[in-house]
């Protein structure tokens, strides 16, 4: 390596981020050689705090384009490989030694894709998570640059870029910072004129848009078109476009379609876990409880999917074991039923799923209401607001006072 060239620079663009800025460059200092900050017009502290960490700071005049402030970012980085984050992102545990570790081989990929674990609730201690592969890390090249003005992506040899467990944790979609922010608002307007053209990823972010917005049918069309254009070969949206084919057509209980793209993801990705789950409720929906119970062991069994695939860990943890739990009660099997369910609650004490199930199944049998009660008091997140519904739909919203 050239003496004055580095190995790995963190870019990023700022505006007004006080609120989360040092707990992400926290998580990255120790990971990259240089920090590259373009900052688009704080007024608040955003500074300042940058230049605790000994980050480069640059100005730059926004003009409502994402893709442009970041690859003037790029220009300003001296590393050989460039890391990509948000304010509101930050580097989770064990990260920082599997990136450098696979940035030390010679003949690796020209990128990675890194393990995104999106936070949606109102708080980030209650919130659920949703764990996708997202292109953050590759090799500083001019011909590395984004496209798009919002969603923007860096375009490179996708069929050359490599996985890694590195998790990076994002906290902008909690409820208060989607208010705050009004960035769903800011993106629909920066959508209509993206630069993107008819480019297969602008398709895949207005069908994600209208999943959000609750418009399934829009989106199906869109995922259908997405799909056509990328099943030959193993693009990396191209699994969890399938996922999502399926859950449009559940939403718009089309239940043959819905399971004819089950068998289509199933018999190419038989490890995607989430897959596996969508069939495990479609036997359940049909009263197929035997094979629902079978089918959601598979789910505990398959685990992870991995890296490089879109998924919800309560497919094969907390969710699983209640779909185990809830066939088990259709099936009569009340013993095994209640187990499961404890099971989930080990794994998620916050699974309203899991609490209200287990709540009903033992009132159901018989069970004193108080030692219902402080079973699930025992068992669960007294203070996650959906476990507070659960207390509130059997128990008439009994305090837990004096309850260990």
């Amino acid at each position: 390596m050239d003496a004055n060239k580095l190995q790995l620079s963190l870019c990023m663009i700022v505006r007004d981020e006080e609120d989360f800025l040092a707990r992400c460059l926290t998580s990255a200092k120790d990971v990259v050689d240089e920090i590259i900050i373009v900052d688009t017009g704080s007024s608040d502290l955003t500074k300042e705090i940058a230049k605790e960490f000994s980050a480069q700071i640059h100005d730059f005049q926004w003009e409502d384009d994402f893709s442009a402030a970041r690859n003037f970012g790029l220009g300003k980085a001296r590393g050989e490989w460039i890391l990509v984050l948000d304010a509101d992102e930050q580097l989770e545990p064990g990260a920082g030694p599997l990136i450098r570790e696979a940035l030390a081989s010679d003949n690796g990929p020209c990128g990675f894709y890194l393990t995104f674990i999106d936070l949606q609730g109102e708080t980030e201690e209650t919130s659920a998570e949703q764990t996708f592969p997202i292109l953050r890390l590759f090799k500083n090249a001019t011909v590395h640059r984004f496209k798009g003005t919002v969603h923007e992506q860096v375009q490179l040899d996708y069929d050359s870029v490599g996985a890694l467990p590195a998790k990076i944790r994002h906290l902008g979609n909690l409820a208060p910072v989607l208010e705050k922010r009004r960035k769903r608002q800011r993106d629909a307007e920066l959508l209509k004129d993206s630069g993107w053209g008819d480019d297969v990823q602008h398709l895949w972010i207005l069908a994600n848009q209208d999943m959000n917005n609750r418009k399934p049918k829009a989106a199906l069309e869109k995922y259908l078109q997405v799909y056509e254009r990328l099943k030959e070969g193993e693009k990396t949206h191209l699994p969890n476009t399938v996922l999502q084919i399926i859950q449009c057509n559940r939403a718009l209980k089309r239940s043959a379609e819905r399971d004819r793209w089950i068998e289509i993801g199933l018999e190419r990705w038989p490890q995607y876990t989430d897959i596996e789950f969508l069939r495990a409720v479609s036997y359940f929906e049909a009263k197929a409880y035997r094979k629902a119970l079978q089918t959601f062991r598979s789910c505990i069994e398959l685990g992870n999917p991995g890296a490089r695939f879109a998924t919800q860990p309560g497919c094969w943890q907390w969710d699983a074991w209640t779909g185990v739990g809830v066939s088990h009660a259709h099936l009569r099997e009340y013993r095994q039923a209640v187990d499961a369910f404890l099971e989930a609650l080990k794994l998620n004490p916050r699974s309203a799923w899991a609490a209200d199930n287990l709540a009903k199944l033992l009132l159901s049998q018989g069970h004193d209401r108080g030692s219902v009660r402080n079973r699930l008091a025992r068992t669960t997140d007294r203070k996650a607001p959906e476990i507070k519904e659960v207390f509130k739909r059997y128990f008439g919203g009994a305090s837990f006072r004096g309850l260990r």
